[in-house]
């Protein structure tokens, strides 16, 4: 919590639910993970800040893919907490994992993104996904 999973408050129960009253949930989560990987940059150009050994695309990359399962989660729970919990986790494995595994967690979490997301549009019309405003959940 103390590493960097306090933000979703600030992404997830603030930014994502004002960004899809205006614009659809998939605009939505690409728009906070872009915001939430940019936010970062200085830990990049910050000498010391230790995120030397993860390339800075890759790392914008992983953020909105994960913004998509923290949005999915917070919209299904109502619950800020939970998404502070996994961001945690993601900023653990970050500190813990070389390159190339960061490599394979940003491929696998691509796969499973595309897969949850063709598995919804299956089961919801798209213009119900992408078009609809549905309203979220009280925090």
């Amino acid at each position: 919590m103390v590493s960097g999973g306090n933000e979703e408050l600030g992404w997830r129960a603030v930014l994502e639910p004002e960004l899809e009253r205006r614009i659809p949930f998939f605009a939505a989560c690409l728009a906070t993970g872009a915001i939430w990987g940019l936010w970062h940059l200085p830990l990049w150009i910050t000498q010391g800040a230790g995120r030397e050994t993860t390339p800075f695309l890759a790392f914008v990359a992983l953020a909105v893919l994960l913004s998509f399962w923290l949005s999915a989660l917070y919209r299904a729970g109502g619950c800020a907490f939970s998404c502070c919990l996994l961001h945690a986790l993601a900023n653990t494995l970050i500190g813990v994992l070389s390159l190339s595994s960061i490599s394979l967690v940003i491929a696998a979490l691509l796969a499973l993104t595309g897969l949850s997301l063709a598995a919804f549009r299956r089961r919801l019309p798209i213009e119900e996904v992408c078009g609809g405003k549905p309203e979220w959940p009280a925090p």
